[in-house]
């Protein structure tokens, strides 16, 4: 197996890494316990909350079905939860990635249900 096609992680603040997994079996990567990244509710109807904690900044984006970006905004280290309107979202199940400066990541789907 080739080590380098391995995710990458940092371990804590000295910029060391270790590869966990594999790309189709991982589902979020953090570095510890408290680095969680969670997005809430789902299904939504009027707004998403994004909570994190993380010691770098980074971006949450939100695709349709084509794969075009209908919603993005960064994520700041010095916050830990952000709220976004989902206003012009249309109803539909979409896909998101959250990236941050150190490696942390989350990708996964988004049910937008407005009543």
């Amino acid at each position: 197996m080739d080590m380098n096609c391995l995710p990458k992680i940092f371990l804590n603040n000295q910029n060391e890494f270790r590869s966990v997994g594999t790309p189709t079996d991982r589902k979020m990567l953090t570095a510890n316990d408290n680095q969680a990244i969670s997005i809430y509710p789902n299904p939504a109807s009027t707004y998403i909350t994004i909570a994190y904690k993380s010691q770098t900044d980074g971006y949450f984006k939100l695709y349709n079905a084509l794969g075009e970006v209908v919603m993005q905004t960064q994520l700041s280290a010095l916050n830990t939860k952000v709220q976004l309107m989902l206003s012009d979202v249309a109803n539909g199940l979409y896909h998101y990635d959250i990236l941050f400066l150190d490696g942390q990541q989350s990708k996964g789907k988004l049910l937008i249900q407005k009543k």
